[in-house]
């Protein structure tokens, strides 16, 4: 039991790039050209969750009577 070795990278647990680069809407995003990187993507969904907000408001107090 004392000789059992284990030959790994270390980073068993994490997916490549290659493989992680379309699973999620950043990804897609990058894909499609919209955006270069991780954080640009992540600055666009934050500026969307925002201007969605936003309209939700304006839509909600002008059916409010």
């Amino acid at each position: 039991m004392g000789d059992l070795r284990f030959d790994s990278d270390g980073d068993e647990f994490t997916r490549s790039p290659s493989q992680d680069a379309g699973r999620d809407f950043t990804g897609m995003l990058i894909t499609w050209g919209l955006v270069s990187n991780r954080q640009q993507a992540e600055a666009v969904m934050i500026g969307l969750a925002i201007m969605i907000a936003v309209i939700a408001f304006f839509v909600y107090r002008s059916t409010a009577v």
